[in-house]
């Protein structure tokens, strides 16, 4: 199982991504979070911190989901193209979470 300091580091990783704008997300995963992923020690922690790090990302999806409801009509027209990649990135996103996680599995 990870250790108190990888899953403290997990979580961080986790809440800086939330933060982050769009065009800062690639430099973020090159740099912060595939080295991460390179230092845990074994299979078990690797699938924990991706399994771990999709449930967030749903998270947020979910939320936006909740969100969506509550838009005005003009509001909702104006989004409504993202809206539908949204939708196709969460069940994605979903159908890979259902899936064992391997170190080969995952994109380099």
């Amino acid at each position: 199982m990870m250790n108190e300091i990888k899953s403290k580091q997990l979580d961080t990783l986790i809440l800086e991504l939330r933060t982050l704008p769009p065009e800062k997300i690639e430099n973020f995963m090159a740099v912060r979070w595939k080295p991460f992923l390179a230092s845990l020690v074994d299979q078990v922690e690797h699938e924990f911190a991706v399994v771990k790090f999709f449930r967030a990302q749903l998270d947020v999806l979910d939320k936006i989901a909740d969100y969506i409801p509550k838009m005005s009509e003009e509001r909702f027209e104006a989004i409504s193209p993202a809206l539908e990649q949204i939708i196709s990135l969460k069940d994605e996103m979903t159908e890979k979470g259902n899936q064992p996680v391997t170190r080969t599995s995952l994109p380099a």
